[in-house]
């Protein structure tokens, strides 16, 4: 059984990066010849942001609006609600991350102006004979 289930986890991530491949490169080529041609062309993927939250797409020639408020409430709801929704280790990453860019933050600053002492201290110093 778990050597049928391997063969179809592999099949099924084979076929996935198959499929993101010719993707891939469709967009590829298609922004590249794009370059080369005399005409005024759109290409087949545009991304455009309008707003702070707000992206227009065209997709082959089709125009599609997103709006990331509703990504914003959810998250906001996400945060409210945060012991009962969310898993342990994603709460303790987040406490993490922002333990780390707090440090980072404060330490910083001090560990320049210490460097800046540093090399002021070397620069004063006489040249060795």
């Amino acid at each position: 059984m778990i050597k049928q289930d391997l063969r179809l986890f592999f099949s099924s991530f084979f076929i996935t990066l198959l499929l993101a491949g010719w993707i891939a490169a469709f967009l590829i080529v298609d922004s590249s010849s794009s370059r080369y041609e005399n005409e005024n062309v759109t290409p087949a993927l545009a991304l455009t942001r309008t707003d702070v939250l707000r992206y227009d797409m065209d997709l082959l020639g089709r125009k599609y609006t997103f709006h990331l408020d509703q990504l914003n409430q959810l998250e906001a709801w996400r945060k409210e609600y945060a012991c009962l929704v969310t898993p342990r280790q994603i709460l303790t990453a987040e406490k993490a991350y922002g333990m780390a860019v707090n440090a980072w933050n404060k330490y910083y600053p001090m560990y320049k102006e210490y460097e800046y002492q540093q090399n002021v201290a070397k620069s004063e110093q006489p040249a060795a004979p």
